[in-house]
């Protein structure tokens, strides 16, 4: 069944034909490898305009707090880890709320790669309300994935710590403590990480049974190049279906061959 035709109850027994799903992807322009990332990451999630809207969000000296060129949104400031991501997350949040209608927000980075029909399954068993999610480590939960339907998105916008440089996401992962939401985990989904250097076999060897499985890919590698071929290698290997027509004249990165090994 086409994700798309889903029909999902929520907690008072009404009928969505689809979950409306706003990712927030934290980027930068001037980091080695983002811009070829961003176009391949931008080509796949682009197929699916029914089920997604997805902005790369990126900080920049500019009068208006915020301002929105296609699938990038740019916020009023500077680059930084701390408070930057932090504070990203949280004007992104605060333009969406402004300006679109939609149920559930997943906060990620541009290193990480999603199965989209996968997201959308994720979220159609989520209640719309009072819910956060994402992928744990340790005690917090991880700025690679973070998920929350739209009022907990509000609360966050409502209590905006400006002077704390924690990481956002033990930040984020705190205040929804602090409020009393619990968090849930990716089940049941697993994740993928590709963060010991290139190697071809690494995607190529996956199991259809894995592939079923995995939420999403991470790709953060020394060499950021790195992670512009483990995108290359997943869009080849697991979205090849759908973008076989589309993709095959975009898939070369100068100086890189598909063919290498580890």
């Amino acid at each position: 069944m086409d994700v798309a035709t889903h029909i999902l109850k929520d907690d008072v027994g009404v009928q969505r034909n689809m979950v409306k799903i706003v990712i927030l992807i934290i980027s930068s322009f001037d980091l080695h490898g983002y811009a070829e990332m961003k176009r391949l990451s931008h080509t796949y999630y682009s197929l699916f305009p029914n089920d997604i809207r997805f902005f790369y969000i990126e900080a920049r000296d500019q009068e208006e707090e915020s301002v929105e060129d296609g699938n990038t949104l740019y916020l009023k400031g500077t680059e930084s880890v701390t408070p930057g991501i932090y504070l990203k997350t949280m004007k992104a949040l605060q333009h969406i709320q402004s300006n679109y209608e939609y149920d559930f927000v997943l906060r990620t980075n541009l290193s990480s790669f999603f199965n989209i029909p996968h997201v959308i399954q994720y979220f159609q068993t989520k209640p719309l309300q009072h819910f956060a999610g994402g992928f744990p480590v340790f005690w917090f939960t991880s700025g690679t994935c973070i998920c929350f339907s739209r009022d907990v998105g509000e609360l966050l916008t409502q209590d905006i710590r400006y002077g704390d440089d924690t990481h956002d996401d033990v930040l984020i992962s705190r205040l929804l403590d602090e409020k009393h939401i619990s968090r849930q985990g990716l089940e049941p989904f697993d994740v993928r990480y590709f963060l010991q250097g290139y190697c071809k076999e690494h995607v190529q060897n996956l199991t259809e049974d894995e592939v079923n499985r995995i939420l999403f890919y991470r790709c953060k590698n020394a060499n950021r190049m790195d992670d512009v071929r483990y995108f290359q290698d997943l869009l080849q290997r697991i979205y090849q279906s759908p973008l076989q027509a589309k993709l095959a004249p975009d898939l070369v990165v100068e100086g890189f061959h598909p063919s290498d090994h580890c």
